[in-house]
């Protein structure tokens, strides 16, 4: 699993790659994508393309906000709440 926190709208640089490129390898090897936007201008669709499942993307408009998200985005993350699982690992 991967949390992702951003301001929520790529910088427009000219080496820049497109958010859903960017994102597929870490796709391909299996990891969940939880995508927090923080802050008032963020682009929902980018986020989506990051978390490539619009139930993985949070959204808060200050980081005060993500204090009172993070009980959301706990829940999504854990498979099974209350235990931790680090893959390879019993």
């Amino acid at each position: 699993m991967v949390i992702v926190m951003t301001d929520g709208r790529q910088t427009r640089d000219p080496d820049a790659v497109d958010l859903d490129v960017a994102a597929d390898p870490i796709h391909r090897q299996g990891a969940r994508v939880l995508v927090v936007g923080i802050g008032p201008e963020i682009s929902q669709y980018e986020l989506r393309l990051i978390a490539k499942d619009s139930s993985y993307v949070f959204t808060v408009q200050s980081f005060e906000g993500l204090r009172k998200a993070s009980r959301d985005v706990a829940a999504s993350a854990c498979v099974n709440p209350g235990e931790f699982i680090v893959r390879g690992h019993n």
